[in-house]
């Protein structure tokens, strides 16, 4: 895995990286321009406090912004949305989590192999558009394309651990687990590092549609029942 710098930097022209959430897209360099440091310098903070930092800024920022439109209906979301960051933190999902380049949309077909090999090696990944620096567990998503396909039926990542119907598809799916090692085993499955990776993909999007806020609701609703009620 690639890791990044803690601090905030320029990445080639008209990008940001930030420890938080770091993305290749010019359009969000005025985001990120706008956001106040309100500690100490990233630099002098650890790789999973300035994520953590990174992530409730963000989330600052949008309910700072919500508040200030009496039309707008984010700002219930924005503040469940910082809580969750904070009870997440205090879980120590943030603690060992290097910042690592995620590419955010690794499915079977934005991967290329070279089958003119008995190998079948993997000749290169498409479509980085949207790959961003992040916490660790954000990289491990499990390829459930690759043992759980189902036609006709979106992924469910609840059910990425379930054991495979098939002894072709059990196998497959141990291989990858041996091969991907201890760090993805450690975030791929728990429900707390699940739901993290989905509160991470508002910090990236917002909520700007009924589905996204549907799914939000969602997501809420889950953490609520899962959380350990000492957080």
């Amino acid at each position: 895995m690639v890791t990044a710098s803690a601090s905030w930097c320029r990445h080639k022209q008209n990008c940001w990286t930030t420890p938080g959430l770091s993305t290749f897209k010019p359009s969000s360099r005025q985001f990120f321009e706008t956001i106040p440091l309100k500690t100490e310098p990233y630099h002098k903070q650890t790789q999973a406090k300035a994520a953590f930092q990174g992530l409730l800024e963000i989330f600052q920022f949008r309910l700072n912004r919500d508040l200030a439109d009496p039309y707008d209906f984010r700002a219930p979301y924005d503040r469940s949305f910082l809580s969750m960051t904070e009870d997440l933190y205090r879980l120590g999902c943030f603690e060992d989590t290097p910042l690592t380049l995620c590419h955010l949309d690794l499915e079977v077909y934005n991967i290329l192999v070279d089958i003119s090999n008995e190998t079948a090696p993997i000749s290169a990944v498409l479509d980085w558009d949207d790959a961003v620096f992040a916490s660790v567990f954000v990289a491990c998503t499990p390829p459930m394309w690759l043992w759980g396909w189902r036609d006709g039926e979106d992924e469910d990542e609840r059910q990425a651990n379930e054991t495979p119907a098939t002894v072709e598809n059990q196998q497959l799916k141990q291989s990858f687990e041996d091969a991907a090692g201890a760090t993805y085993m450690r975030f791929a499955y728990k429900p707390e590092c699940r739901l993290a990776r989905r509160l991470f993909r508002f910090a990236l999007s917002g909520i700007h549609s009924a589905e996204q806020q549907e799914e939000a609701d969602q997501m809420l609703k889950e953490w609520s029942e899962i959380k350990p009620k000492s957080t």
